[in-house]
């Protein structure tokens, strides 16, 4: 996902305030969802898309703002010529939904009840962290 969005947006003089990265990685993250969830609908059956469409589909919003936000402030440091931090931002833009979408991945693989609840639990933080990231980021933006 990042490597798309870094290929496509970068350089795209539109991406100029620190959101639009934000804006950039959620669409990218929900078009992954969206292959996703037709491949293994079309595995699995229609069982399945009920449940991804409340999980996988939040989720991937959710990794996609985990990037975004680290993806714009990476292009806020760019443009203000401090190269190790748009590096460290870049890297952190890459890492942090890695590791999220792999903690996801994890629990949703338990096949035991006592985990559906941490899996429901991880979900909601993630998607309640997300959201205050949202505010958070669209009250202190600015342009480029």
């Amino acid at each position: 996902k990042y490597f798309l969005l870094k290929r496509r947006t970068w350089n795209d003089p539109n991406f100029n305030y620190t959101f639009d990265g934000i804006v950039y990685a959620v669409f990218v993250s929900l078009g992954f969802a969206l292959a996703e969830n037709i491949m293994y609908v079309m595995m699995y059956g229609l069982q399945v898309a009920l449940l991804r469409a409340v999980t996988a589909v939040p989720g991937h919003a959710c990794f996609g703002i985990f990037m975004g936000t680290w993806y714009g402030t990476a292009k806020k440091y760019e443009m203000q010529g401090n190269r190790p931090a748009a590096k460290a931002s870049r890297i952190l833009a890459f890492l942090i939904p890695v590791l999220l979408h792999g903690t996801y991945n994890f629990i949703a693989s338990i096949n035991n009840d006592s985990y559906g609840w941490i899996f429901v639990a991880f979900i909601l933080a993630m998607f309640f962290a997300a959201i205050s990231l949202v505010n958070h980021m669209s009250r202190i933006d600015r342009p480029l």
